[in-house]
C-alpha cells in the first residue's frame, strides 16, 4: 500500500473562532510507483493535503494509511514517527533549512536524527550528491557559498538520503530560472524512471503536469473535484475554466493550429516532436478537414 485517504476532514484552529475548513471529505488512494501531480488555484487545499501524507499534519476525522501506518482522526497516533522518514516532504524554497557548515554535514543531518551511524550517514551523502546531479566535490563546500540551483539540489539530497520511498514536492521548481526549472524536473523524472520512487507533485505549471506524471488530482475549496489523466483533464475545457487552470502550452498551440488551418489533429499529442509528426501527416496525408 501507497497512501490511501478515507473520508478524511481537516479544519485548522479548529473549535476557535478562526476556525477554517481546509480538507473536505477526501477519498484519495496513491499507490507505490505512481507518478501524480496535485494541482488547483492558492487555497485549494493542495499543501494541506500534501501535509497528511507524512502525518505532518493529521485529520480532523477521517484516516490516513501511510504505508504500513494507520493515521486516525481525532485520536492520539503514536509511532509515526518513521513514515517521516519513509515519505520525504520537500517544501517550496528547501534551501531555507541549510544551515550546517558543509554541504556533507547537512546531507548527513537527516539519516542521523533517525538512527543512521555517522559512517553510514556519510556513505547516503555520497549517493544522494549523485542522484541530485551535483559532483562529490560539493560534499565540503558550505551550502552558503552554492547557488539557488545547488542550493535546492543539497536540500532535496538531504531527503533522499533518508531513502524515503515516496518523495512528496511543493512547487519545487519554485523561484528557479527556465534551465534550472527544467533540470529540476528531469531529475524527478530520473527518480521515477530508474529509480522507483512514487511522485507527488504540486505544481502550478501547466506543460509540467502534461509533460510528466501519469495522473493529476484537482483540488478545490478543499475538495477532490478531478482525478484522472492529464490528456483527460485538458480535454474537459469546461472544468479547466471552472476551476481556473491554464492549457499547457503545447495545447494551446495545437488548438490554435487547428483553428487557422481548419484541421483535426490527434488528442493524445504530448510533445513538440509528436505536434510536428501530426501536422505533417495531416497535411501531407488524406483531409482532415472539420
Amino acid at each position: 500500500m501507497g497512501i490511501q485517504f478515507e473520508k478524511v476532514n481537516f479544519k485548522y484552529a479548529e473549535g476557535s473562532v478562526r476556525e477554517n475548513t481546509a480538507l473536505v471529505n477526501i477519498d484519495l488512494n496513491i499507490e507505490l510507483g505512481s507518478y501524480i501531480a496535485v494541482i488547483g488555484h492558492t487555497g485549494s487545499g493542495k499543501s494541506t493535503l500534501i501535509q497528511h501524507m507524512n502525518a505532518l499534519l493529521q485529520p480532523t476525522s477521517g484516516t490516513v494509511h501511510i504505508l504500513d501506518k494507520k493515521v486516525i482522526g481525532g485520536k492520539k497516533n503514536r509511532n509515526i514517527n518513521s513514515v517521516r522518514r519513509r515519505v520525504g516532504l520537500v517544501f517550496q524554497f528547501p534551501e531555507y533549512q541549510l544551515f550546517e557548515e558543509t554541504v556533507e554535514k547537512d546531507i548527513m543531518f537527516g539519516p542521523m536524527n533517525f538512527g543512521v551511524s555517522k559512517e553510514e550517514a556519510a556513505l547516503k551523502a555520497h549517493e544522494a550528491i549523485q542522484l541530485v546531479g551535483l559532483d562529490e566535490d560539493f560534499l565540503e563546500r558550505s551550502p552558503l557559498n552554492l547557488s539557488g540551483g545547488q542550493m535546492r539540489r543539497v536540500a532535496i539530497a538531504g531527503i533522499l538520503a533518508m531513502d524515503p520511498e515516496i518523495l512528496v514536492l511543493d512547487e519545487p521548481t519554485a523561484g528557479l530560472d527556465p534551465k534550472g526549472q527544467l533540470e529540476m524536473m528531469e531529475m524527478f523524472h530520473n527518480l521515477y524512471e530508474n529509480h522507483q520512487k512514487t511522485i507527488i507533485l504540486i505544481t502550478h505549471d501547466m506543460n509540467d503536469v502534461l509533460k510528466y506524471p501519469k495522473r493529476v488530482v484537482v483540488m478545490n475549496k478543499g475538495k477532490l473535484v478531478f482525478d484522472g489523466g492529464p490528456l483527460e483533464l485538458f480535454s474537459k475545457r469546461d472544468l479547466v475554466k471552472k476551476y481556473q487552470l491554464e492549457l499547457p502550452d503545447l495545447i494551446k498551440i495545437r488548438d490554435e493550429i487547428e483553428n487557422k488551418l481548419n484541421l483535426t489533429l490527434d488528442k493524445t499529442i504530448k510533445n513538440v516532436d509528436e505536434l510536428t509528426q501530426a501536422i505533417v501527416k495531416v497535411l501531407g496525408g488524406e483531409s482532415h478537414a472539420r
